[in-house]
């Protein structure tokens, strides 16, 4: 029934509501604003997070890397000042950024003396132009190594090696320098200039030719004496081994063959032959020499010499004529004392005669090694006139080399002859001669190691061919002797040898005999060591 109503005022009521209600918006906004902010500032600490752990990182790998720089600085300068040569650092208007302690003493300069010093005051032939262009010129390529001299305080002069290179530090361009003090070299290289010279006038007027052979390629260098040995005026005709068989008589060529193949066994060539010179007359040459070898024993070169022995052949064989008519005439009388020593030792029987009994013993022992000189003799004289007649008979020699060695055992006390292998092989020989060149070998073994009681001796088959090999604990054969020892006459003198009557022909004829045979003998010794004799022969296969 009724509407009670009270009506007041509110217009700074409404006005304040809605200025709140704009506030509130405001404040909202605001908000929303601190919020994106808040959250761009977050994004932000965690950027200057990330980038101060970054900054640390960097800061440690910076650290380690100026510590390393540190040390490599710290070796470099120890190298440096311990190194053999003087290294040096230059700027480009010639003054010093560095020397090592080398340098210093070198030069004999102290640090403040080095202060106001440039390449001027140290090299001798210093030119300003010429540094200027090495100088650019090293910062673009590599400059070659190069001789200089370089000048001390005292005012003394000594030759140097330089290795330059051009390199930049703190931008600027600089000139690093090995130097090398040369002075022993070149005194050096000048002794064996002096001493080329020297041995080139020794080689040019002796009475031998040199020659050096190159193997792989059969080249040769040779001495002027070597190209007038074989009748050329000079040295320049191109010489190999081909040429030399050219000039051989062509039955030596055979021989000397062997002998060639024969020193690569033996390290040695020693071997006499015959040549017809280019103005056709016959000459007798004798070639000795060494072989190199690689560290693989493969044969590389052969240096020797050559030397007309045509005189020494002429007499020798005056020599050997004489020998051989002495030798007959003596054959006969001494064949006949030892009939009359046999009958003698026949007659005396008895205790009564043992005194002289032994005497005549003693007597047949030395009339049977006169026997062998003579027979010695008569066979060098053979060999030398190629007279010495040698069979050829088919031989098992290893049944050979057995019963020939129990027969030297028996007359050998003071040694024990071992066979360590004896394979059974048939070669085609002069079965005497052969008994005769192993009996040589062994009694030479047991000869010359008085102080030894041991020889090995070995029969070994090597494809087509057989090697035998005595091998004693004696002596040993010094260098000088290794390239004379098969020459006639020819024996080693040592006062620990057991003496007795030889020739020294021995060696001569048995290599004489192996050779006729188709074999090689040759040797290897060590002095104070022992010899080891070779002889090989080819397999006989039916």
């Amino acid at each position: 029934q009724y509407i009670i109503h009270l009506v007041a005022n509110v217009t700074d009521k409404i006005f304040a509501a809605l200025s709140l209600r704009d506030y509130d918006e405001k404040l909202e906004a605001t908000i929303k604003e601190l919020t994106v902010t808040n959250e761009e500032l977050i994004a932000s600490v965690e950027e200057l997070r990330e980038s101060q752990e970054c900054l640390s990182t960097l800061k440690l790998e910076l650290e380690d890397k100026v510590d390393l720089r540190t040390e490599e600085l710290k070796k470099f300068k120890f190298l440096a000042d311990n190194a053999e040569d003087a290294m040096i650092l230059m700027q480009k208007d010639g003054s010093f950024a560095y020397l090592n302690d080398k340098a210093k003493k070198n030069w004999g300069y102290t640090d403040e003396e080095l202060q106001f010093m440039k390449v001027p005051d140290v090299d001798a032939i210093h030119q300003e132009d010429v540094f200027a262009n090495v100088f650019a010129l090293a910062q673009l390529e590599t400059i070659p190594v190069f001789e200089t001299l370089h000048k001390r305080k005292d005012g003394s002069i000594f030759p140097v090696e330089v290795n330059i290179k051009g390199i930049t530090l703190d931008h600027e361009p600089h000139l690093f320098a090995v130097a090398r003090d040369i002075t022993k070299r070149k005194k050096v290289e000048t002794a064996l200039k002096e001493s080329e010279e020297r041995l080139n006038l020794a080689v040019e007027n002796a009475e031998a030719g040199v020659f050096d052979t190159d193997l792989v390629t059969e080249h040769t260098i040779r001495s002027p004496k070597h190209a007038q040995i074989y009748g050329y005026k000079d040295n320049q005709e191109e010489w190999t081994l081909d040429k030399v068989r050219e000039h051989m008589l062509p039955e030596d060529r055979e021989p000397a063959l062997m002998a060639y193949q024969g020193s690569f066994n033996s390290g040695v060539l020693n071997h006499s032959f015959r040549i017809r010179r280019v103005d056709g007359v016959t000459r007798w040459v004798q070639t000795i020499g060494k072989v190199v070898f690689s560290e693989k024993k493969v044969p590389l070169r052969i240096i020797g010499t050559v030397t007309d022995i045509t005189d020494k052949k002429e007499l020798e064989k005056q020599k050997d004529e004489f020998i051989s008519t002495v030798s007959h005439e003596l054959k006969t009388p001494v064949t006949s004392i030892k009939a009359y020593t046999q009958f003698l030792k026949r007659s005396l029987t008895g205790a009564e005669n043992a005194k002289n009994l032994g005497f005549l013993n003693r007597m047949d022992t030395q009339i049977d090694r006169l026997q062998i000189l003579i027979h010695d003799l008569l066979d060098v004289t053979r060999l030398d006139q190629n007279k010495l007649m040698l069979r050829s008979d088919v031989i098992q020699l290893d049944i050979l080399l057995a019963e020939t060695i129990d027969e030297l055992q028996l007359i050998t006390p003071t040694h024990e002859l071992i066979i360590l292998k004896n394979d059974s092989v048939t070669v085609i020989s002069d079965k005497n001669r052969l008994i005769q060149v192993i009996t040589n070998l062994v009694t030479n073994a047991v000869k010359y190691s008085p102080s030894g009681n041991l020889v090995n001796i070995m029969l070994v088959q090597d494809n087509e061919r057989v090697v035998f090999s005595i091998q004693d604990f004696g002596i040993g054969i010094p260098d000088a002797y290794k390239t004379l020892i098969f020459e006639r006459f020819h024996q080693i003198e040592h006062e620990y040898s057991q003496s007795g009557l030889s020739l020294g022909l021995g060696l001569y004829i048995s290599k004489e005999i192996i050779t006729s045979a188709g074999g090689l003998l040759w040797l290897e010794s060590e002095e104070g060591k022992g010899t080891t004799f070779y002889f090989s022969l080819p397999v006989y296969k039916g």
